[in-house]
């Protein structure tokens, strides 16, 4: 029985194009987790709006003591939860430090994050030449650890909006559980 199946190397091209797709995938998970954080940012605040409605709702009523630790319960949760939620937004810094490019070419070059220490920095043409991959094995080498880079954001990105979730979880069943009680009250 013959196959009629290539047999197909892996020319460098096509490394460089597996990466190239791989980190264009991997972008695109960081931005909708971003995007989704950025819904949840919102939802933060409408529900912060309710808090106040409740509170006001809650403050006529006979038992202030209670009223006073619901708030209290509520603000608390809800500036834990907005913290979290913007803690995740917030821009992994320093990425570098996380990937190991011993014995290998890559000098973190494809985003230049290696030309600028600073906001005031300058860099010379001359320097990104001389810094530029020559080879496609140089070149493999680079685009391998910005694809490592990347994939230690997106897991850093998305660890975080776990956590976010679920304090905003927790604060919408704290929000619930008296606005139920005073819609449904007898």
């Amino acid at each position: 029985m013959s196959s009629n199946v290539e047999n197909t190397t892996n020319t460098p091209n096509h490394d460089k194009e597996f990466f190239y797709n791989a980190i264009k995938n991997t972008q695109g998970i960081i931005q909708s987790v971003d995007i989704k954080l950025h819904v949840l940012l919102g939802f933060t605040a409408i529900l912060l709006v309710e808090v106040i409605r409740v509170f006001y709702s809650l403050k006529s009523s006979d038992d202030t003591i209670t009223c006073l630790v619901y708030c209290a319960a509520c603000a608390i949760v809800g500036v834990v939860s907005a913290y979290y939620t913007i803690r995740a937004i917030q821009t992994v810094k320093k990425p570098d430090d996380h990937v190991d490019r011993t014995n290998t070419l890559a000098t973190a070059f494809f985003y230049g994050t290696s030309f600028f220490r600073g906001a005031e920095g300058k860099v010379s043409v001359c320097e990104v030449l001389s810094a530029f991959p020559g080879t496609d094995e140089h070149a493999f080498h680079e685009l391998a650890c910005e694809f490592a880079k990347l994939i230690y954001i997106r897991q850093i990105k998305i660890e975080r909006q776990k956590c976010a979730i679920k304090i905003f979880f927790v604060w919408v069943i704290i929000l619930l559980l008296p606005m139920l009680l005073i819609t449904f009250k007898p």
